[in-house]
Protein backbone atom coordinates (compact mmCIF):
# COMPACT_ATOMS: atom_id res chain seq x y z
CA UNK A 1 0.00 0.00 0.00
CA UNK A 2 2.83 2.34 0.74
CA UNK A 3 3.58 1.88 -3.03
CA UNK A 4 0.05 2.67 -4.11
CA UNK A 5 0.29 5.90 -1.41
CA UNK A 6 3.82 7.15 -2.63
CA UNK A 7 2.55 6.98 -6.47
CA UNK A 8 -0.54 8.58 -6.17
CA UNK A 9 1.18 11.60 -3.90
CA UNK A 10 2.91 11.97 -7.73
CA UNK A 11 6.50 10.45 -6.73
CA UNK A 12 6.20 8.36 -10.52
CA UNK A 13 10.37 7.52 -10.83
CA UNK A 14 11.32 4.25 -9.28
CA UNK A 15 14.18 6.07 -6.88
CA UNK A 16 11.47 8.46 -5.41
CA UNK A 17 9.21 5.13 -4.49
CA UNK A 18 12.08 3.34 -2.97
CA UNK A 19 13.03 6.29 -0.59
CA UNK A 20 9.27 7.62 0.19
CA UNK A 21 8.09 3.93 0.46
CA UNK A 22 11.60 3.03 2.44
CA UNK A 23 11.71 -0.22 1.09
CA UNK A 24 14.82 -1.62 -0.94
CA UNK A 25 14.95 -2.42 -4.96
CA UNK A 26 14.01 -6.30 -4.79
CA UNK A 27 10.71 -5.27 -2.63
CA UNK A 28 9.82 -2.58 -4.53
CA UNK A 29 10.73 -4.80 -7.91
CA UNK A 30 8.38 -7.38 -6.74
CA UNK A 31 5.21 -5.23 -5.58
CA UNK A 32 5.55 -3.19 -8.77
CA UNK A 33 5.29 -6.79 -10.55
CA UNK A 34 2.47 -7.45 -9.01
CA UNK A 35 0.54 -4.11 -8.82
CA UNK A 36 0.96 -3.77 -12.21
CA UNK A 37 -0.44 -7.14 -12.83
CA UNK A 38 -2.98 -6.40 -10.92
CA UNK A 39 -3.79 -3.18 -13.22
CA UNK A 40 -3.56 -1.03 -9.99
CA UNK A 41 -0.18 0.46 -11.99
CA UNK A 42 0.83 1.40 -14.90
CA UNK A 43 4.63 1.73 -16.26
CA UNK A 44 5.38 3.41 -19.48
CA UNK A 45 8.68 4.62 -20.83
CA UNK A 46 12.24 2.04 -20.14
CA UNK A 47 15.54 1.91 -17.92
CA UNK A 48 16.56 5.33 -16.64
CA UNK A 49 13.17 6.89 -17.59
CA UNK A 50 10.65 4.18 -15.96
CA UNK A 51 7.70 5.93 -14.72
CA UNK A 52 5.19 4.38 -12.86
CA UNK A 53 1.62 6.09 -12.33
CA UNK A 54 -1.63 4.76 -10.49
CA UNK A 55 -4.90 3.85 -11.75
CA UNK A 56 -8.01 4.67 -11.16
CA UNK A 57 -8.48 1.04 -9.84
CA UNK A 58 -5.26 1.69 -7.68
CA UNK A 59 -7.16 4.33 -6.01
CA UNK A 60 -10.01 2.90 -5.11
CA UNK A 61 -7.92 -0.35 -3.56
CA UNK A 62 -5.89 3.09 -1.94
CA UNK A 63 -9.26 4.46 -0.30
CA UNK A 64 -10.69 1.02 0.37
CA UNK A 65 -7.32 0.33 2.32
CA UNK A 66 -7.44 3.80 4.23
CA UNK A 67 -10.99 3.10 4.79
CA UNK A 68 -10.56 -0.24 6.69
CA UNK A 69 -7.36 0.70 8.65
CA UNK A 70 -10.04 3.48 10.00
CA UNK A 71 -12.25 1.04 10.59
CA UNK A 72 -9.92 -1.20 12.23
CA UNK A 73 -8.37 1.66 14.48
CA UNK A 74 -11.07 2.48 16.11
CA UNK A 75 -12.29 1.93 19.60
CA UNK A 76 -14.22 -1.01 20.64
CA UNK A 77 -17.14 0.93 21.48
CA UNK A 78 -17.16 2.41 17.96
CA UNK A 79 -17.06 -0.93 15.99
CA UNK A 80 -20.33 -2.12 18.12
CA UNK A 81 -23.49 -1.23 17.15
Amino acid sequence: MDVLRVAAEGSAKPTHIIYRSNTSWTVLHKNLEALLASGFMLQSGECSRTRYTITEKGREVLYDYARLMDRTTAGPAEVLP
